[in-house]
């Protein structure tokens, strides 16, 4: 969506994007990578305050949602957004509700200025769900949004219960359009993709609960803008997105699909 933006409007947006295996270390590197980015969209398979990722060989692992923001907190104090498009990546335990009604530890409010451009990173990842976190070993396991406003001070996009894959899509979609394209503040961003993705009414790809399943988590989502700076003229055509220095594209795009 970030990549449509920046071709049709002129945004100054550099995105990069985890597309198949998103491994610890790839993750890792890439949170490092030059001055960090400003925001990071997380999606994949997940349940509660759990992630899935995958092991050098392919197969699935199943990491904390405490461990994922421990990866992400050398992002603290320049990323402003994290959207965890999983299921249940916002569930909250009783002790989390007494919490964020001050009756527990304060959550630490770290706000960064908009910069004039956006970098943003999405790890995506799709693999089969595999093996499981053992609650005993783990303790207590706290929501995946909790646990990034705690570690990185910004504001995240969360799922309050399951979350139906075209929803998800429709609903980043109308999120990034309107924060990056039209300039939104996150919350009216939100609201408006959550009100058009589901202006036809409930259906499979969109269940009634979805109007509900997104929330806002951090003081800084209050007013959030991403300020992207955009201008020039739209640029399309093979002659004009030649990508100079990349290797030739491979026979076959390994995890790909038809």
């Amino acid at each position: 969506m970030m990549g449509w933006i920046a071709a049709t409007r002129g945004a100054q947006i550099e995105l990069r994007v985890l597309q198949y295996g998103v491994t610890e270390e790839r993750l890792r590197d890439v949170v490092k990578e030059d001055e960090g980015w400003d925001v990071v969209h997380v999606s994949g398979h997940g349940s509660g305050g759990t992630f899935l990722l995958e092991r050098e060989d392919g197969s699935s692992r199943e990491i904390t949602g405490s461990l994922l923001a421990e990866w992400l907190e050398p992002l603290a104090g320049r990323v402003k957004l994290v959207t965890a498009s999983a299921c249940s990546s916002a569930a909250l335990t009783a002790a989390e509700h007494l919490r964020l009604l001050g009756l527990g530890p304060a959550v630490r409010d770290d706000r960064a200025d908009p910069a004039g451009r956006v970098d943003a990173v999405d790890a995506a990842d799709r693999a089969d769900r595999v093996g499981s976190v053992d609650a005993e070993e783990a303790g207590e396991v706290p929501a995946l949004a909790v646990e990034l406003v705690d570690r990185l001070g910004c504001a995240v996009v969360a799922m309050r219960f399951p979350v139906v894959d075209d929803f998800a899509v429709a609903l980043s979609r109308g999120l990034y359009e309107g924060m990056v394209r039209h300039g939104q503040t996150l919350p009216a961003a939100l609201a408006t993709a959550i009100r058009e993705t589901l202006v036809e009414g409930p259906s499979p790809e969109c269940p009634a609960l979805s109007a509900g399943t997104p929330a806002l988590f951090g003081a800084a989502a209050g007013d959030l803008r991403l300020g992207v700076r955009g201008g020039g003229e739209p640029v399309f055509g093979g002659e004009t997105l030649r990508m100079d220095g990349f290797p030739d594209e491979p026979e076959r795009f390994v995890g790909g699909s038809g």
